[in-house]
C-alpha cells in the first residue's frame, strides 16, 4: 500500500482490496509490512513535508500530550488540523546542541522533538534541559505526567543528549509497537 513511482498500479490494487472488504470478502488490504525500530526515530529528520514526520506526530498525539512548561493539555484539534509548525520543537535545543558540536542530522532526528508551543519554546531558548526543568511544574506527579505523555525518559534533564536519545527511542518504539499491536 505504499505509493511510489508505480502509484497507479498500487492504487488500483488497493481499490480492489477495499471493494473486497466492502463486500465482506477476504482482503490483504490490512497486510502492511510495518517495521518499527530505533532507526525510524533516529535516522528520520523532523521535516513537515514527509510522511515519517507526520507519522511521528500522530504517534505522539496518541498519548494525550501535555505542554512541557505549563503541563496544559495540547489542543490536538487545533494543532493537527492546521498542522501548526509552531507547536513542535526540539527537546534538547538546537543552539545548545550546536555548541556541543552535534551534527544537524542527529539534532533534528525525530526522537528530539515534542509538542511545544512557540511561547514556551522561546522561554526555553538555548537552555540545556537541566536549566529549563526549573521552569516546569515543581509537583513531581505533574512533571511525571508531562514526561510520560511526551514519551520522554526520566534522564531528559541530565544534559546527556546521547543517553536521552537512546532511552527515548526505546520508549517510542515500545509505545508504537503497542499502538499498532506488533
Amino acid at each position: 500500500m505504499g505509493y511510489s513511482i508505480q502509484s497507479k498500479k498500487v492504487i488500483i490494487s488497493d481499490i480492489e482490496e477495499v471493494i473486497k472488504l466492502k463486500n465482506g470478502e477476504a482482503s490483504t488490504f490490512g497486510d502492511i509490512d510495518c517495521k518499527i525500530d530505533q532507526d525510524f526515530f533516529i535516522n528520520n529528520r523532523f521535516r513537515f513535508d514527509n510522511a515519517n514526520t507526520k507519522t511521528f506526530i500522530l504517534i505522539l498525539a496518541n498519548n494525550d500530550p501535555k505542554s512541557f512548561l505549563s503541563g496544559a493539555s495540547i489542543d490536538l484539534d487545533k494543532v493537527l488540523q492546521k498542522y501548526n509548525r509552531t507547536e513542535f520543537h526540539h527537546i534538547y535545543p538546537k543552539a545548545y546542541l550546536k555548541d556541543l558540536r552535534f551534527e544537524d542530522s542527529y539534532i533534528n532526528c525525530l526522537a528530539n522533538f515534542c509538542f511545544l508551543n512557540s511561547s514556551e519554546n522561546k522561554k526555553i531558548s538555548a537552555k540545556k534541559p537541566s536549566q529549563y526543568i526549573t521552569m516546569m511544574p515543581k509537583d513531581k506527579e505533574a512533571l511525571k505526567e508531562i514526561l510520560d505523555r511526551a514519551l520522554c525518559p526520566y534522564n531528559t534533564f541530565q544534559d546527556n543528549f546521547k543517553a536521552f536519545i537512546d532511552k527515548r527511542v526505546e520508549l517510542l518504539v515500545t509505545f508504537t509497537k503497542n499502538l499498532i499491536q506488533i
